[in-house]
């Protein structure tokens, strides 16, 4: 598995604790941890979360992955596309992957993350989306009724072979999510690929225990947004890297 499924449709359908679906998707979810003579966990705290359901479950670690030979930072796009989209001298974050409404990708999150920025970052900052077509109306619009300049950011959807070089034009990898997840997402590990430090909050849990053991990025407060002077002490440092 790679994500936590039963309860990812939990919340994005509204199950309760005693919903059918959802008692069908756990009693399945033991059934095969408990049959299955292997389990790929993608990380620590995901395989915490498979010996909650099945303490005996013959589990192994082993974490999203990505080509690092095809998936790498590009110097020359950095520079060209930064030069393009006329943020020399910002903090450009990252966002890579789905958004929508109600999921575990909601716009809203990276919408009040663009809030906070404008209060300590004023102009200085640029938030870069790489998301599918099918998720930018819904990106758009949360962007729009927040009053967010459209000078502070850029929504792209590239073919898959171009997104490293569009990372590459960014200082910091973001990913937030809702509530309490043990899941790695692929889009940290790509975030990792290229070089970037990633800023996650607390409900992150699986990117969250990377970074703080290997000093990877920062992990915020999830009551969003709570950053007061880290953006501007250490975030606000990244303008500087090259």
């Amino acid at each position: 598995p790679r994500s936590d499924f039963p309860e990812e449709c939990a919340l994005k359908y509204g199950w309760g604790k005693r919903n059918f679906n959802f008692l069908f998707w756990k009693r399945l979810e033991r059934y095969i941890l408990k049959k299955a003579s292997y389990v790929v966990a993608i990380g620590e705290e995901f395989e915490n979360h498979l010996k909650i359901a099945q303490p005996n479950a013959n589990t192994v670690v082993i974490y999203n992955n990505v080509d690092t030979i095809k998936f790498k930072r590009d110097e020359f796009s950095r520079k060209l596309l930064r030069q393009k989209f006329n943020v020399q001298d910002c903090v450009v974050f990252g966002y890579l992957g789905s958004l929508q409404n109600g999921s575990w990708n909601d716009p809203e999150l990276y919408v009040k993350f663009a809030e906070c920025c404008v209060k300590y970052l004023k102009d200085k900052f640029f938030i870069l989306f790489l998301t599918p077509v099918y998720c930018r109306d819904a990106l758009n619009m949360a962007l729009k009724t927040a009053n967010i300049s459209d000078t502070l950011y850029r929504i792209e959807s590239p073919e898959y072979e171009d997104v490293s070089n569009y990372l590459s034009a960014c200082d910091i990898g973001l990913y937030f999510l809702p509530f309490n997840s043990p899941r790695v997402g692929t889009k940290f590990v790509e975030y990792c690929a290229i070089g970037l430090p990633a800023l996650v909050n607390n409900f992150a849990k699986g990117a969250r225990r990377i970074i703080k053991q290997n000093n990877l990025g920062w992990v915020i407060d999830d009551k969003f947004f709570k950053l007061g002077p880290i953006i501007e002490k250490e975030i606000g440092r990244a303008s500087c890297r090259e």
